[in-house]
């Protein structure tokens, strides 16, 4: 056997007792057979537990430093390594040493006395099964397993040790040949264990002697005892007394020092965990200083409700802390006082309706500001379009304060056509009035509330009768209140992105709203996303503030509503326009799919428009927030989205017939150059008609097959309905698509052949009344033959080949009815003339036979019925030959038609 070779180990550097493990090749072929294993120059061989011949677990010995790791064997000597190992020095602190944290002294590594012992059980535990876990890419999870296995363990040596948690643990991503193998790994170790001790106690053979020596001292020291008669057991409790009096002096400061800081990380804890209660004070004073009334009032409420019922003293000291308490006082007062002084009125409802109409002015002023820079803003690109190319550059010289204005301070001159990719206004309105309603709404709404349950108006009041009328004529202004707001605001966001949803409204009203410059139209649309987050983001604020069960809550959740409906309107309208766009970006440029032929990037283009605008109404539209409604539940948005969805696909159809139909620009110059003369001549990229034709017929089955399936299984996946109608339409307009380009292509590629097939016949005056006798297949014939191979080709190099019966079989079965109609108008034919035509018709069915319709193979059987027939049996032996050299000659040709199997017409 060659000698042993260490190629790995892991880990790679560890203090002494480290145990490691060692892979290699030629590691021994058993137990017996390893003589040495030095690691870092340090024999550790009665710690090796061999595995295989590739691997051997070991314990690291007292070598420090970098050092190889040396087998050898019986059977292949002394070893080589490719590693090493790296051996660290590890401080051991002392019972009596000072440490600033804690040490575990459970684990220390081994002692001069038992250096040389080794516990094979606790390799074993490492390893039960012998497998390496190299493989294992991602540990199972501990988490997991506490989960799955509750109060149990992995550990072997444990009580509530579980199989498969430790199957789990190490070896999780073991293959079950693998995990059979273990299992026998362990069966014969079990065994080998059981029938071999001799091994065990090799191993352990210096702790047997050192059990031993200390067992023999012990019996002398008793015999000498018992001989000066003096009570050994005595005096041996008498020595553990004193051995323990001696450890309690020795380790009491040890002990004090480890209880006090056991304490002060206690103390830390629930400092940490309390902080909020305990910096409650200095946050109060900080913010009274800063005059944050709202969070003094706030952090003082929170922290009653947390520990109003705490019986701890420290809680309660804080919580009636003077500085709180004293603020509070100081409120009450300062409110008794404003209350005294008016007496006659009432301040706190005063304060609310003030509240109300400066919210309402807020939102009004909003809307002002935002209007009149939407005005300047379209005064000054009106007024830049109409300069010239000199005269902007003056005029944004001069005007400086005027484009800060525009683009905000510190923006270079240089960008200042920056102003066309500005943010709308309108989105900047709806940005800032939903800012504006999310900050104060919540206080008025909590001041008002706050007034009806009696917390600003003092108890003698309550019993009035008049102050019972007035509160509730109070509440039903209150509401109102709070209507004629969310109101406001919704109509504000109506008018800037919905303005015919305010058509029933009177004229007068409707006109407050109004001032935008801009239409609707003229707002990108890319931009109502983000609106529809804000006011989704607002709505939701508004929904933690009013009770879910008030009516409250409809204002501006059919706002959302509508909004999510207009722009899932809007942006696929858009899509429809990107779609109907696509054949501009067409580059004619084939990708070759085996199954499906050979498709341009067009179907791929629509499916990724289609895909980006279903992802991106997914994310903002569809998907339904709490306390909001699906949009698809309501029937006209069903409806709505389902016929958006057909004109998608519409519009890719008419993009298809674009790309098959419209021909390219050309200049006249280039009409009269030569040289692009011919339909096989590609102007600008674009090739010509008949391949234009087959390239989109191409696309139009692949799209059908492949995009349309997969498009709305995703429309599914996003909860659109009807999506059964989107693909019927679908397959109804790529059928007829797929017609109307067969057509037009069958059209393309018969015509010359039939056309020229008469023609070519009666080449160089041919007479079937005076032909001479004939010496092959005719060239009409030939050259019939070659042309429809030409179209077997085109269509083979870009269509599937599900597509070659169906056109070859329509350009032969034409081709074969003209054939027919020429040889029933022959008036007379001579020996020759027959026996040649004979065998014109008999070489073009051999050819053809394969692609011809039962219809069309009937009308060519008549035509070469109506060639009279020789009797003579040389001329069929000349047939015959005539039609062998003729497939010698075309046998390439005839290749094209064996795959093609036409056998009848339904």
């Amino acid at each position: 056997m060659p000698p042993p070779l260490v190629s790995g180990v892991s880990p790679n550097e560890g203090p002494p007792g480290t145990l490691i493990t060692i892979r290699g090749e030629n590691l021994g072929v058993d137990v017996r057979d390893v003589i040495s294993l030095q690691i870092c120059g340090v024999e550790m061989v009665l710690t090796a537990d061999w595995i295989s011949n590739k691997k051997i677990f070991a314990r690291s010995g007292q070598g420090v430093g970098k050092g190889d790791i040396i087998i050898s064997t019986k059977s292949g000597g002394t070893g080589t390594s490719n590693v090493t190992f790296n051996g660290t020095q590890l401080t051991q602190i002392l019972p009596t040493q000072k440490s600033a944290v804690f040490v575990d002294e459970t684990h220390t590594f081994l002692t001069a006395w038992d250096k040389h012992r080794v516990v094979t059980d606790e390799i074993a535990a490492d390893n039960l099964l012998g497998l390496s876990d190299e493989d294992s890419e991602k540990k199972f999870p501990l988490t997991k397993l506490l989960e799955y296995f509750p109060r149990c363990s992995g550990n072997v040596t444990a009580s509530n040790f579980s199989p498969y948690w430790y199957l789990l643990e190490n070896n999780a991503g073991t293959s079950f040949a693998d995990l059979k193998a273990g299992l026998e790994f362990l069966k014969s170790r079990r065994s080998s264990s059981s029938k071999e001790p001799l091994s065990f106690v090799k191993t352990n053979v210096s702790t047997f002697m050192e059990c031993q020596d200390a067992l023999v001292t012990m019996h002398n020291k008793l015999t000498w005892d018992e001989n000066q008669k003096i009570m050994s057991l005595d005096k041996l409790n008498m020595l553990l007394q004193a051995a323990d009096k001696d450890a309690d002096s020795l380790f009491h400061d040890i002990i004090r020092r480890k209880e006090k800081a056991d304490a002060t990380r206690n103390t830390l804890g629930i400092l940490n965990r309390f902080k909020f209660l305990f910096y409650l004070p200095p946050s109060i004073r900080s913010n009274i200083a800063k005059g944050d009334y709202d969070l003094v009032i706030n952090d003082y409420t929170r922290a009653k409700l947390l520990f109003r019922d705490t019986e701890v003293a420290v809680f309660k000291e804080i919580i009636s802390a003077g500085v709180v308490c004293s603020f509070m006082e100081k409120l009450k007062k300062r409110y008794r006082s404003f209350e005294s002084h008016y007496m006659k009125r009432n301040p706190a409802w005063e304060c609310i309706t003030t509240q109300y109409k400066w919210l309402v002015s807020c939102l009004f002023n909003c809307l002002t500001e935002h209007t009149n820079r939407e005005h300047d803003e379209y005064r000054y690109s009106k007024g830049q379009r109409a300069r010239t190319k000199s005269s902007i550059s003056i005029t944004l010289n001069s005007s400086k304060d005027f484009r800060e204005q525009l683009l905000g301070p510190g923006v270079p001159h240089a960008q200042s056509q920056a102003v066309k990719i500005k943010t709308p206004q309108r989105v900047l309105f709806v940005e800032e009035l939903s800012d504006l309603l999310t900050e104060h709404f919540p206080a008025f709404y909590r001041l008002g509330h706050a007034y009806f349950e009696g917390q600003l108006l003092r108890k003698e009041r309550d019993d009035s009768h008049r102050a019972k009328i007035e509160q509730k004529q109070n509440l039903n202004a209150f509401k109102h209140m709070i209507g004629l707001v969310l109101k406001t605001y919704c109509n504000l966001v109506r008018n800037a992105f919905l303005p015919e949803s305010l058509a029933d409204l009177p004229e007068e009203t409707r006109r407050a709203y109004e001032g935008w410059t801009l239409t609707k139209a003229e707002l990108p649309s890319a931009w109502l996303p983000q609106c529809v987050r804000t006011v989704r983001q607002c709505a939701e604020a508004l929904r933690n503030v009013i009770p879910p069960e008030s009516e409250f809550n409809n204002l501006p959740q059919e706002l959302v509503f509508d909004l999510r409906t207009d722009t899932m309107r809007t942006i696929l309208k858009q899509a429809i326009d990107d779609v109907s766009k696509l054949n501009t970006k067409e580059t004619w440029v084939l990708d070759t799919n085996d199954s499906s032929g050979s498709t341009t990037q067009l179907p791929g283009m629509f499916e990724n428009c289609i895909n980006e605008s279903v992802s991106h109404l997914n994310d903002v539209v569809i998907r339904v927030k709490a306390g909001e409604h699906d949009i698809f539940n309501d029937r006209t948005t069903q409806e709505q989205a389902t016929a958006l969805c057909i004109d998608l696909v519409k519009a890719y159809i008419q993009t298809l017939e674009k790309c098959a139909f419209d021909e390219p620009a050309q200049d006249d110059s280039m009409n009269s150059d030569p040289l692009l003369d011919g339909s096989t001549k590609m102007l600008d990229g674009v090739p010509p008609l008949r391949r234009r034709l087959i390239i989109t017929l191409s696309n139009c089955h692949y799209s059908l097959e492949k995009i349309m399936p997969r498009l709305v299984e995703t429309l599914d996946k996003h909860g659109y309905h009807e999506t059964n109608k989107v693909m019927q339409f679908a397959e109804e307009s790529f059928d007829e698509l797929d017609a109307k380009l067969f057509d037009q292509y069958v059209e393309l590629k018969v015509e010359p052949i039939v056309g020229q097939l008469e023609q070519s016949m009666y080449t160089g005056q041919f007479d079937w009344s005076t032909a001479k006798e004939p010496m092959s297949v005719r060239d009409y014939i030939k050259e019939c033959i070659s042309h429809i191979v030409e179209a077997h080709a085109e269509v083979y190099s870009i269509l599937s080949t599900d597509f070659l019966p169906r056109i070859i079989s329509h350009i032969v079965d034409v081709v074969a009815e003209e054939i027919n109609r020429l040889i029933f108008s022959i008036t007379k034919f001579n020996k020759n003339g027959a026996l040649q035509a004979r065998i014109d018709l008999l070489a073009f069915k051999l050819a053809v036979e394969r692609c011809l319709t039962a219809k069309y193979r009937k009308c060519l059987d008549e035509a070469i019925a109506r060639v009279p027939k020789s009797n003579q049996h040389k001329d069929e032996q000349k047939i015959d030959r005539i039609i062998n050299q003729f497939q010698q000659q075309f046998k390439f040709h005839l290749l094209a038609f064996s795959q093609l199997d036409i056998l009848s017409d339904e």
